[in-house]
């Protein structure tokens, strides 16, 4: 089970980051932002007793630009074409 969800889950991000142009990280960067990332993803349904929940798109928004600027990438307007 846990072979399976670093290949497919944490796989599906470690091949994501690998896709960004211009993004300097070294292998162990890369696997540690892989793994943050696939664990980040989980934090409402861990932490949803303690936040609140009636405004779900804030808080993907939220966790989207934190994952990003970790990253030390630039996120577009929702309104951007890229």
């Amino acid at each position: 089970m846990l072979e399976l969800d670093d290949q497919n889950v944490v796989g599906f991000y470690r091949h994501l980051l690998s896709q960004i142009p211009g993004l300097r990280q070294d292998a162990s960067e890369r696997e540690m932002a892989a793994n943050l990332v696939a664990f980040i993803g989980v934090f409402p349904a861990l932490r949803g007793w303690n936040l609140d929940m009636t405004h779900v798109e804030t808080l993907v928004d939220f966790l989207v630009d934190f994952i990003f600027r970790g990253l030390g990438i630039e996120r577009g307007s929702s309104t951007q074409e890229g």
